[in-house]
């Protein structure tokens, strides 16, 4: 018998992490299980606040954001962000149920990537996630 070498293992791809900021901690935990098992590293945290401290130190590929948050709004979280060079182009997608049209369009003018409306389709909200993880892993 001739021996056939093996091609060379793939290097092992990171999980893309993507950081969920939502101030309902059931809906964090079922967005965080959702994720984790379609592939995803997930953190959640309940503020604005604890955001901005986990993007500096440790920024994610995506940030999946409510609007509604104490303290600092989903907006200015965004808006923070996007004068932050390292953060400047991180994608960001706003989970919530602000579902007019003046929301949709001030939530696209501080920045956003995409929204999903509350309640969503678990569906829809995983091919926008995977789709900005896409393009955001191209551009790099």
């Amino acid at each position: 018998r001739r021996h056939v070498p093996s091609a060379a293992p793939r290097p092992i791809e990171p999980k893309p992490r993507v950081l969920v900021v939502d101030d309902d901690p059931d809906l964090r935990d079922v967005l965080g299980a959702m994720l984790e098992a379609v592939g995803l590293d997930v953190s959640v945290v309940g503020s604005g606040e604890e955001a901005i401290e986990l993007l500096r130190h440790s920024p994610p590929e995506l940030l999946l954001l409510d609007w509604n948050l104490p303290g600092m709004s989903g907006l200015d979280l965004c808006k923070t962000i996007r004068h932050e060079p390292p953060l400047a182009h991180l994608p960001v997608l706003f989970l919530t149920a602000h579902a007019s049209t003046q929301d949709m369009v001030e939530a696209f003018s501080v920045g956003a990537a995409a929204y999903v409306e509350k309640p969503f389709r678990a569906a829809e909200l995983g091919a926008r996630i995977f789709g900005l993880l896409r393009r955001a892993r191209m551009r790099r």
